[in-house]
Formats: C-alpha cells, sequence, structure tokens
C-alpha cells in the first residue's frame, strides 16, 4: 500500500511539472517550451484583434492547446471550442491590458479559437485545426 501511495505521488509531481510548464508556454506563445513543441494551429484577424490557436506536443504524444487575443480590448474575449460547439477554455482581456490567453486544454481532437470585441454584435473564429 505505501508504495503504491508513493508512485501515485510521483505521477502527480511529473503531471504538476507538466502543467507548469506548459502554462510557461501559454504566457509565451511565440517560444517552445521545454516540454513540448509549440506551433501556431489557426489565426483569424477582425477589426484589429488578432485572435491565435496555438497545439503544443509534448511527450508520450499528448496534445495541448491554448488561445491567444493579441491587440484588443479590456473586456475583449476569446476561447477554444471543439468541434461540437462546447468551450473548453476562455478567457479575458484585463483592464490595462491588450492580449490574454487562455488557460491551456490537454485533449486530441478538432479545435478552433473564437474571439469577440466587448460591446461588438459579431464573433469571429478561425478554421479548426486537428491533431
Amino acid at each position: 500500500m505505501y508504495a503504491r501511495r508513493r508512485r501515485s505521488l510521483a505521477v502527480l509531481g511529473v503531471a504538476t511539472a507538466l502543467t507548469a510548464g506548459l502554462t510557461l508556454a501559454a504566457a509565451q506563445p511565440a517560444a517552445a517550451s521545454l516540454s513540448g513543441a509549440q506551433e501556431l494551429a489557426a489565426s483569424a484577424e477582425e477589426s484589429g484583434r488578432r485572435i491565435n490557436l496555438w497545439v503544443i506536443q509534448i511527450p508520450f504524444g499528448v496534445w495541448a492547446w491554448h488561445g491567444q487575443l493579441e491587440h484588443g480590448h479590456a473586456g475583449d474575449s476569446v476561447w477554444i471550442e471543439n468541434s461540437g460547439g462546447d468551450v473548453v477554455s476562455s478567457a479575458y482581456v484585463p483592464a490595462g491590458q491588450s492580449s490574454v490567453n487562455t488557460r491551456v486544454w490537454f485533449s486530441s481532437g478538432t479545435f478552433r479559437v473564437c474571439g469577440k470585441g466587448e460591446g461588438r454584435p459579431d464573433t469571429f473564429c478561425s478554421s479548426f485545426a486537428r491533431r
């Protein structure tokens, strides 16, 4: 029993380290993280705002995604949705900032990134990307 608990704690430590590395990658989307290679999977632009969908392949065939909104305004939103239309991660541009990243979403599948300017009637989305 003690060995099983120790093994579970070791696995939890590895998962925490991977998540920490991917969070760092999300904060700096143009750079590859130590945990895996990151690439731009899809993007779109509307009214000067740019949304990006980043995909990260980390060891052992695990995929992770995060969305980014650039050149936005406080209150603008960005989200990742799957091919069924479910939102899996989202974020809002905070006051005093012009960009924001969503949290990392771990999954393979088909996703796109969408955005909406605060006070604007329409949303805009990228094409779908699959991994």
